[in-house]
């Protein structure tokens, strides 16, 4: 079960700064390691929203349990491996492993 994740640069809602989405497919628009733009639409209200972020690369789980139970380690991974401008610019920290 492949994922592809990305950190969330800026957004028209501040509260989604920061977060890590993972998802099923590719941005075409967005490289590790690199920001870019992601421009959705929802079908219901036909509402568009334009926002920015950081490809983290991908992560092949092995079903949805590993997914469930490795998730956050993984993010976590994959953000300390990205420039810390990026991690700036998104207000996050990854953790250091004790």
């Amino acid at each position: 079960m492949r994922k592809h994740l990305y950190l969330i640069t800026d957004h028209p809602n501040e509260d989604y700064v920061g977060n890590v989405e993972m998802t099923g497919h590719r941005y075409t628009r967005v490289e590790k390691n690199d920001e870019g733009v992601v421009d959705t639409r929802n079908i219901e209200t036909g509402e568009e929203t334009t926002y920015w972020c950081v490809g983290l690369g991908y992560h092949d789980f092995d079903d949805h349990d590993d997914y469930e139970e490795n998730a956050a380690d993984v993010v976590q991974e994959k953000l300390a491996k990205i420039d810390a401008k990026w991690q700036e610019k998104a207000g996050v920290e990854p953790e250091v492993p004790a």
